[in-house]
C-alpha cells in the first residue's frame, strides 16, 4: 500500500470557530478513481515562514492499495481542525491530482 493525493477535490469549506482560542475547521469532499481506496485524510503543510500571500496549503491524501483496484469512483470527507492559526491566514488551498480549490477565510 502507499500514499497519493486523491483524484480530485470538488468542494472546501473553511469555518472559524470563535472559541478562545480560535479554530480554524477545513471540510474537503473530493473523489477517489477507485473504491479501494481508503484512509482519507487532509496533511496541513508546514512552513518555516508562514507563506506572504497568508494562503495554507493542504493535501489531500489516501491510502492505495498495491494490487489490482475497482474502477468505481468513491466519494471522501475530510477535515482538520487548527488552534492557534495565524492571524495572517486569508485562504485555504487543498490540493489533488486533477487540481486544487482555494477557499477564503
Amino acid at each position: 500500500m502507499h500514499t497519493e493525493l486523491i483524484y480530485e477535490v470538488t468542494q472546501v469549506e473553511v469555518h472559524i470557530h470563535k472559541t478562545n482560542p480560535p479554530r480554524l475547521h477545513v471540510t474537503a469532499i473530493g473523489n477517489a478513481s477507485s473504491g479501494s481506496q481508503s484512509n482519507a485524510r487532509l496533511e496541513r503543510r508546514i512552513y518555516v515562514v508562514f507563506p506572504a500571500d497568508g494562503i495554507q496549503e493542504y493535501d489531500f491524501f489516501l491510502d492505495v492499495p498495491d494490487d489490482p483496484t475497482t474502477a468505481d469512483m468513491k466519494s471522501h470527507t475530510v477535515s482538520d481542525t487548527w488552534e492557534n492559526f495565524p492571524t495572517e491566514l486569508k485562504s485555504v488551498r487543498v490540493y489533488a491530482k486533477s487540481g486544487n480549490i482555494e477557499e477564503k477565510v
